[in-house]
This record gives structure tokens, C-alpha cells and sequence, in this order.
């Protein structure tokens, strides 16, 4: 029992230290920013004509910083401040004013800097016109995994018919735009639109693109009523990997799991009593011959008899004698098993093995057999010399016949 302890407990810190390792591990590659901003996506939809102002706040860390605040690509708009300092834990913010002289979809980027550090925060403003008569619905499949320069994409989207007003041709174009302002694709088709209608484009991404973020639109035209929807989508190298960056550490945390787990059933299975489980084998054999033993005498026993109410009345005996030898032969395993526990820990292996051979070799009580099933001399004959062939002490059994 002390050993088994033992071992559970080198188990115990084993995991331990690789719970530990893996959890340094998984959080080494995330560094505390010095800062934090409250928008990492800055989207705003506004009717051609009008403005909009968006204000982001900046929340600092544990140190006094100096900040710059940069916006790219978006010649519509302007901030209010772009230099400001922030004491420890202190808090900030600044104003991105947009002026929607136009249709369309546009895409920038604001590069907030302090302390060596920068955040970029993509922006997009979309400008639809004040009437319209459609709604675009792009399908954002494309968000949920990483682009590939080349690759060939599908673009996906649901037109709605705000006014019932039936069957139209309209005019859809899809754009993808980087976050410096620059488009990057832009294609267009005539589509017929009745009630909801969906839409698709197939189109290939330049071989040459640069990675990162870019934003995904698309615009639809209807006789100058001009409405928009769009999201972002990420270029890389290649296709997500499930075992890279912190999702390693999960899966280095699943496998470290299930090996640990796997050796502690491995280790339950072969540290368990070898002889309790032998001497539980044994009881299930001697039970099993003695359900054949009586097997064999019920057809003696109640198929002798041929009148119908007396072979009932023997049956319903047969089965009394049956269950009260099925219990006392469990009350007797039960013993030995009771026995066995007391006496392991103060007997050596060898011992124990004697025991059990000598627990085997006992075979039946003879009494019992000839005075329930009434069994001849000649029948209890038959199954000695059977359990003589298998091995059983039958020395006792010859003496009392």
C-alpha cells in the first residue's frame, strides 16, 4: 500500500511539473503591453453627405508614456489629437472625424505608439446613400480561416428587396482594399434581384499580396442608391495550423494529459493483488462446476419422476436445494476471500500460494451433495475420479464415501 502511495505521488508531481512547464510555455509568448486601447475595430456605416466622429481611449499601464497617434490611408478624415501624455494607470482618448462626401467603402488604419510599442486598429467606414432600395449581406465565411496569396475565393452574399419592389437588375461589385486606402481588387457584375436573392463571385487573390489584414466589401449600385457591407480577412503564408503558436501549448497540455492518464490505468491494472484476482477466478471455476454438477442432477432428479403434480413438487424442491447450495458455496467464497485479506500482509507470496492451492484442493462437501440431491455411492464415484483428472484433493472425499 506505502509503495502504491508512493508512486501515485511521483505521478502527482510528475503532472504537476508538466502542468507548470506548459503554462509558462503558453503564456512566454504573450508579453504585457504597456498599454491598452478599448477598439480594435473601428466600423462605422454613414449616410454621403454627413460626418461621423468615433473617440478611442487609451488606458495605460504601470508607467508614465508619452503617445503618438497616426491615421493611414483615410484622406476623409483627420484626428483630433494625435500627440498626448498619460501618467501610470491613467487614461486618454482622442477623436477620428470622418466627412462622407462619397459612395463607397473605405479602409485605413490607426497606429497608436508609446514606449517602443505600437497597436494598429483597422478602420473602415462604409457610405451608402440616404435612400436605398437593396441591403447587401456579405456571407462571412471568409473570416473564419486565413487567405493564401493566389488562392482562388468565393464571395458570397444575400441581396435584400427592402421594398418589394420585384425584379430589377442591379449593379454588384466586390473589393478587397488594404489598410493604407488602396484597393487592391475590384470586380463587378449586373445581377437580376427579386425578394432575397443570393449571389456569388469567384475570384483570385494577386500571387504577389502582401500579408495581413485587408478589408473585404461589397457595394451594390442601384440606379445611384448605393448600399454596402463589409468585413476584414486576414492574408498568410499558409492555411491556419491547428498544432502552431499557443494552440501547441493546448494540445502539448491534451496529449501530457492523456499519456499521464494512460500510465496511471496502466499502472492500476497491473499493480492490482494478482493472487486476490487468481482466487476470485478460482470461485467463479468452482461455481461454474457446481452449476454443472447440478445440472446434471436435476435431470436424475426431477425427469425420473413421471407423474405431472409430483415432478412439479420435485422441481420446486430441486430449486430450494439449488438456491441453498448456490449460498452457502458464495458464503464459503466470501470466507476465503475475508481470510485472504486478514492474512495477506503477515504471510509472505509463497505462503499465500500455498493457501490458495490447498483452498483448490478441497473440492465439495461430499455430505452436502449425498444428502440434498441424494447421490448413490456409485454417482459421487463419478464425480471424484472427475475432479481427481482435474486435479483437486479427493484423498478426504474417498475416506467419507
Amino acid at each position: 500500500m506505502k509503495k502504491r502511495l508512493v508512486i501515485y505521488g511521483i505521478i502527482l508531481v510528475v503532472v504537476l511539473i508538466g502542468l507548470f512547464a506548459i503554462y509558462r510555455g503558453y503564456n512566454k509568448e504573450v508579453d504585457e503591453p504597456s498599454f491598452i486601447v478599448d477598439t480594435f475595430l473601428l466600423k462605422s456605416s454613414v449616410d454621403k453627405g454627413s460626418s461621423v466622429t468615433n473617440t478611442i481611449s487609451i488606458v495605460n499601464g504601470e508607467n508614465d508614456l508619452d503617445f503618438n497617434v497616426e491615421l493611414v490611408g483615410l484622406d476623409k478624415a483627420f484626428i483630433g489629437k494625435t500627440d498626448m501624455s498619460i501618467s501610470a494607470n491613467g487614461e486618454d482618448s482622442f477623436n477620428i472625424n470622418f466627412n462622407a462626401d462619397e459612395t463607397g467603402i473605405f479602409s485605413g488604419k490607426v497606429i497608436v505608439k508609446a514606449d517602443g510599442e505600437e497597436m494598429v486598429i483597422p478602420v473602415i467606414f462604409e457610405v451608402k446613400t440616404k435612400e436605398i432600395d437593396y441591403a447587401p449581406n456579405l456571407n462571412p465565411t471568409l473570416t473564419y480561416r486565413d487567405l493564401i496569396p493566389g488562392e482562388y475565393i468565393i464571395a458570397e452574399a444575400a441581396i435584400f428587396d427592402l421594398k418589394n419592389i420585384g425584379k430589377k437588375e442591379v449593379e454588384v461589385s466586390y473589393v478587397i482594399l488594404d489598410l493604407n486606402g488602396n484597393t487592391i481588387i475590384i470586380e463587378s457584375e449586373k445581377v437580376i434581384v427579386e425578394d432575397k436573392t443570393s449571389v456569388s463571385k469567384s475570384f483570385k487573390l494577386p500571387d504577389n499580396i502582401a500579408l495581413g489584414p485587408y478589408v473585404f466589401g461589397v457595394i451594390l449600385d442601384d440606379d445611384g442608391k448605393v448600399s454596402t457591407s463589409s468585413f476584414i480577412v486576414n492574408v498568410s503564408n499558409e492555411q491556419d495550423d491547428f498544432f502552431s503558436g499557443q494552440m501547441f501549448y493546448i494540445w502539448a497540455f491534451f496529449v501530457f494529459f492523456i499519456i499521464i492518464l494512460f500510465f496511471i490505468i496502466l499502472y492500476s491494472i497491473y499493480s492490482r493483488d494478482k493472487l486476490l484476482l487468481e482466487l476470485k477466478e478460482q470461485n467463479q471455476k468452482e461455481m461454474r462446476r457446481m452449476v454443472e454438477i447440478l445440472g446434471e442432477r436435476r435431470k436424475v432428479y426431477v425427469g425420473k419422476e413421471k407423474i405431472p403434480a409430483k415432478r412439479a413438487m420435485r422441481e420446486k424442491e430441486f430449486g430450494k436445494i439449488q438456491k441453498e447450495m448456490t449460498i452457502n458455496l458464495k458464503e464459503k467464497q466470501k470466507q476465503r476471500i475475508k481470510i485472504y485479506k486478514k492474512l495477506k500482509g503477515k504471510l509472505t507470496k509463497e505462503q499465500m500460494l500455498k493457501q490458495m492451492h490447498k483452498w483448490k484442493s478441497e473440492g465439495y462437501d461430499i455430505g452436502l451433495l449425498k444428502k440434498k440431491l441424494k447421490m448413490t455411492k456409485k454417482e459421487m464415484t463419478k464425480y471424484v475420479k472427475k475432479w481427481d483428472k482435474q486435479g483437486y484433493n479427493v484423498k478426504l472425499l474417498k475416506k467419507k464415501m
